[in-house]
């Protein structure tokens, strides 16, 4: 499983909109890391089985 590394800054007391996209776009990249590593094991998992077969299958 990869490591997903995404910080999030503090919230100031008051409401800012530019806090508000931060977050939004933070939270987006957290997304995309996890997916992608998602996708990277599933293709690793093929990847093994398919070897698998064709040496032992």
């Amino acid at each position: 499983m990869a490591k997903v590394t995404v910080t999030f800054q503090e919230p100031t007391n008051e409401y800012e909109a530019s806090n508000q996209r931060m977050i939004k776009f933070k939270l987006e990249q957290l997304k995309t890391e996890l997916n992608t590593s998602y996708q990277r094991t599933i293709e690793n998992d093929t990847q093994a089985f398919q070897w698998f077969n064709m040496s032992y299958g």
